[in-house]
């Protein structure tokens, strides 16, 4: 019998339930690592300064079991400082905002087909996003009660194909989901750009503090190029 999707809410991971989110995406995507090596990968990647405090794991779980780990699947936040160039009759004006990566969405297969993704997705609009004055659903229970509401926009790479996303929107209205971009590449042919042949470039181990410099330098040209 399905289930009843008002009865699920979207919740942070508990540690338990992170390692079993491992679990479960390990059967497609370990990239033949054994499981103990791809559970500590993981573990290692998650404890890193750039991950620590900016990555959460969501679950799909019941609301009368929350930390259940027999929940119905799982997706990451990547919150990331960001930009937005907006369009003005003075040009365009650059903000700092808050952007977040949405990553390893993932549903076992045996409880794939049953709409619960998707349900997990249109939940995540109200975790991330500003309070909205679009009227939470009441087929869909309560909302989440642990929202952010810190974000401008999120960024998601599909698998799926390029309209799974797209319907998995705020509320019931189809379409209203993520917008399908196509892709961009940049090439630098360094051939050209550098004043001595490559051949003779060596590299150099860079401190703590240059790096901190370079990050800085380049994120100022960033917003140059933005306006």
């Amino acid at each position: 019998m399905p289930t009843d999707l008002s009865s699920l809410s979207l919740y942070p991971a508990t540690d338990d339930q992170k390692i079993e989110s491992r679990r479960r995406s390990y059967v497609e995507w370990n990239r033949g690592l054994s499981l103990e090596h791809y559970l500590r990968r993981d573990e290692l990647m998650y404890d890193d300064e750039h991950a620590r405090e900016y990555i959460t794991t969501w679950v799909l779980a019941p609301r009368d079991d929350p930390k259940t780990l027999d929940f119905m699947c799982s997706c990451e936040t990547f919150r990331r400082p960001a930009i937005v160039a907006k369009a003005t009759e003075k040009g365009p004006q650059v903000q700092d905002v808050i952007g977040y990566g949405i990553a390893s969405v993932f549903t076992p297969e045996t409880r794939r087909g049953k709409g619960y993704a998707k349900h997990m997705m249109r939940l995540l609009h109200w975790i991330i996003s500003p309070p909205s004055t679009v009227q939470f659903p009441s087929s869909w229970g309560a909302p989440p009660t642990s929202p952010i509401g810190n974000a401008s926009f999120s960024v998601l790479y599909s698998d799926v194909g390029p309209t799974f996303y797209s319907h998995c929107g705020p509320d019931n209205t189809p379409g209203t989901g993520w917008t399908v971009r196509g892709n961009r590449q940049t090439r630098w042919d360094l051939h050209a750009e550098l004043p001595v042949p490559l051949s003779s470039v060596h590299g150099e181990i860079l401190s703590e503090e240059q790096v901190n410099e370079l990050w800085e330098d380049d994120a100022k040209i960033i917003k140059v190029e933005a306006r």
